[in-house]
């Protein structure tokens, strides 16, 4: 008998037939399912509009893809924008917002329906970029979201969020400023997101995946690690007429520590022009710090605590440089006193130790009247810091700032200043001594300021203790000094009568002078609308004259 021409297939291969065809089956089929989730992904992102400060926005998705067997989505080419801009010639000027991201990612979702949780095991957003403008007057969103019943929030933990060279540009207008600010090159990875559905941060969670008890959604932390890291950041405010500048920030909450290359802070007016340009403070400073290093820092809320902390800050180089011309209208608001000015900062902040090397001040003034400034420096200067805090234990916690350095280059310079931590205590003293210098080197700040100019003279010490609070102070002057002799000018010319009345009769030429020293003592009251420093020089200044006059 003759054989067929067809082959039949044996039992294995059969079986290989139906299985493979089963797969292709299943296949086709998970792909049908994943591809109609990612268009109902897709369709609820773009159909439901957005409500911001900025009014209605939409969201656009260029594409959407599922991964079931990962449980996971693809989102790209996201973009989300303010509905109808166009209108804003018509109905006046309103906020806008324009903000987009290249690929946004999230693998190994799960949802506990039983206790309303959320896990997600990972999630990426790559190179978002952000521009928001506020106005002035914003105008009412067009379609105000109103929820009849108030909904419970799901609670949500994340086992790793990163974000990758993110970008924005914000403008906002508040009262009658505008401020600013720019970020470019943001990297931020954080570790165990744990969000309670009541809003609160919950504690931390080790958990893989496939493996998460909702139990332990405690009180606590709202991220177990952080790291972070920033090309730059800059904050115009005061309408322009100031920049703050951020260079190379990175933060890694696991090591504790957190570098800053710089930090600036840069008047966008010349020294002239600044006073006049910009009404309610009108001394024109800059500051420019480099190399901030912090080294066991802890985040607030962090290991249950509430402020920020660092055991130790290292500062390398500071310049600071500040411009006064009273012969501009001055401004009238008022100035805290430094220590009330760091007991008012939001934050909490406990810092043990602080240093800083390098440290370069010049303070220029105009008097009234005048036209040349008086210069005064502190060159090379090194100041610790011990016991900083605004959250303090205690009512009587004080800190204490310690600097050493040179006066007007030719003197060094000992101070050491104590400042009230706790509201209660309204207290502080100053001590300070001064090395020898010839009494000619200050004739530069004396002439410009006060029309006398030193003709001779030689310091041989100067120590100074002032003690007082936010409303006056005392001072107590120990200074030696030889043949101290002065010149009385009037638009640059010596005043030859008053000259020799204030030599013969007036000047204390030399302490001790026919051995008797006199010890100097000052009360001073202070401006609230001067600053601190302001208010330490003259308190001392009651002093000096009590001594030579």
């Amino acid at each position: 008998m003759a054989k067929s021409g067809k082959r039949r297939l044996s039992g294995w291969g059969k079986a290989a037939v139906i299985t493979a065809s089963v797969l292709v089956v299943i296949g086709g089929a998970l792909l049908g399912v994943q591809i109609w989730i990612g268009h109902k992904v897709d369709a609820m992102l773009e159909s439901e509009p957005l409500n911001f400060g900025a009014g209605t926005c939409v969201t656009h998705v260029g594409r959407v893809r599922v991964d079931l067997a990962r449980r996971g989505v693809v989102l790209r080419d996201v973009a989300v924008r303010t509905k109808n801009r166009a209108k804003d010639k018509k109905d006046g000027p309103s906020p806008w917002l324009e903000a987009t991201i290249d690929k946004v990612y999230a693998f190994g979702v799960h949802y506990d329906k039983d206790n309303d949780y959320i896990y997600i095991k990972d999630i990426s957003v790559e190179s978002p970029s952000v521009v928001f403008h506020d106005v002035p007057a914003p105008a009412k969103a067009e379609c105000p979201v109103q929820d009849s019943m108030p909904r419970q929030r799901r609670s949500l933990f994340v086992e790793r969020l990163r974000v990758n060279d993110a970008q924005a540009v914000v403008n906002l207008w508040g009262g009658n400023g505008k401020t600013g600010y720019t970020v470019s090159g943001l990297d931020i990875e954080l570790y165990d997101i744990n969000m309670r559905g009541d809003g609160s941060a919950s504690g931390s969670l080790s958990q893989t995946s496939q493996a998460f008890d909702t139990e332990k959604l405690v009180a606590g932390l709202p991220f177990s690690d952080a790291r972070v890291r920033l090309d730059k950041m800059t904050y115009t405010y005061k309408n322009g007429a100031l920049r703050m500048e951020v260079d190379t920030l990175v933060f890694d909450e696991r090591r504790g520590s957190a570098t800053v290359g710089r930090v600036a802070v840069l008047p966008q007016y010349s020294k002239e022009a600044y006073s006049r340009r910009v009404g309610d403070d009108t001394d024109w400073m800059q500051v420019e710090v480099h190399d901030i290093a912090l080294e066991g820092v802890r985040l607030p809320l962090v290991a249950n605590r509430r402020l920020f902390y660092a055991d130790s800050c290292g500062i390398e180089t500071v310049d600071l440089a500040s411009f006064k011309d009273r012969n501009e209208p001055q401004s009238n608001s008022l100035k805290p006193t430094i220590y009330k000015a760091v007991q008012d900062i939001p934050l909490g902040i406990e810092l043990p130790v602080i240093e800083a090397a390098g440290i370069n001040i010049l303070y220029e003034e105009i008097s009234r009247g005048a036209s040349v400034p008086g210069v005064i420096s502190f060159d090379s200067m090194k100041v610790r810091i011990e016991g900083f805090t605004n959250r303090p234990q205690a009512a009587d916690q004080t800190y204490a700032i310690q600097a050493q350095g040179m006066l007007l280059g030719v003197a060094r310079l000992d101070a050491l200043l104590t400042l009230p931590a706790d509201r209660s205590l309204d207290r502080f003293t100053l001590h300070s001594t001064l090395a020898s210098m010839p009494a000619t080197a200050a004739s530069e700040i004396t002439e410009a300021i006060a029309g006398v100019r030193i003709v001779s003279g030689m310091l041989d010490s100067v120590e100074i203790d002032v003690e007082g609070s936010s409303s006056k102070a005392t001072s107590t002057l120990m200074m030696y000094y030889d043949d101290l002799q002065v010149s009385i000018l009037k638009n640059g010319r010596e005043r030859e009568f008053i000259t020799a009345i204030a030599n013969d009769m007036v000047l204390r030429s030399s302490n001790p002078r026919g051995g008797k020293f006199k010890v100097g003592h000052g009360l001073f009251e202070r401006d609230p609308r001067r600053s601190f420093w302001n208010y330490l020089w003259k308190t001392s200044y009651e002093s000096v004259k009590d001594v030579v006059m």
